[in-house]
């Protein structure tokens, strides 16, 4: 019966520690980079209504709200090819997993360094942000 004990918490402790280096790895790691720059790309344009890319990294600080860091950000005008909208350097933001987990986005303390806003006007007096 002991020998069962210990075998069975060994067997827990050992896919305790699985999990947790699975997560790390989807999280930091530069392995799962390209799957959290297009998750949160797709997450923000759909919150915003506007395309935007995400160039640099996007990593992820776990907690009930997590926090979000992102770097490179461009919002490409749909209409006048070549021209940017808006280009953020550095950003980040928390995201209630919670309402997350339920389908909704909510993103709160949205911090953001150098960003750089085009306010642009078409030919017949169109005015883009």
């Amino acid at each position: 019966m002991r020998k069962f004990l210990i075998w069975t918490s060994s067997i827990v402790v050992g896919l305790v520690f699985v999990a947790l280096a699975a997560g790390w790895l989807l999280l930091y790691s530069s392995l799962f980079s390209d799957l959290r720059r297009n998750l949160v790309q797709s997450m923000l344009t759909e919150q915003i209504g506007q395309p935007l890319v995400i160039n640099d990294e996007v990593w992820v600080r776990p907690d009930r709200q997590a926090k979000v860091f992102i770097g490179g950000v461009v919002i490409p005008s749909e209409n006048m090819e070549g021209t940017n909208l808006a280009e953020l350097e550095t950003g980040s933001f928390h995201v209630d997993l919670y309402k997350l987990l339920q389908g909704e986005i909510h993103i709160d303390n949205l911090d953001i360094s150098t960003l750089h806003i085009n306010m642009l006007t078409d030919e017949d007096r169109t005015t883009r942000w």
